[in-house]
């Protein structure tokens, strides 16, 4: 993969631990722990935080349904 293609042309700054993002595929929405209109989270926080919350409130969905 080309990676400058997908560099930003300013790094943004995951709004969940700090880490400095420089790829357009390192942003990822952090809803529901953050709102989308404030900031992007990494890839990593993603994966470690974001998903496993909205999994959460799937299952607590469900439970109430």
């Amino acid at each position: 993969m080309d990676n400058d293609k997908y560099k930003l042309e300013k790094p943004e700054i995951c709004i969940l631990c700090g880490d400095e993002m420089t790829h357009s595929y390192d942003l990822c929405n952090p809803e529901p722990l953050a709102k989308y209109e404030d900031g992007r989270c990494c890839k990593l926080c993603d994966n470690e935080k974001v998903i496993p919350a909205r999994l959460e409130m799937a299952i607590e969905y469900y439970k109430k349904a």
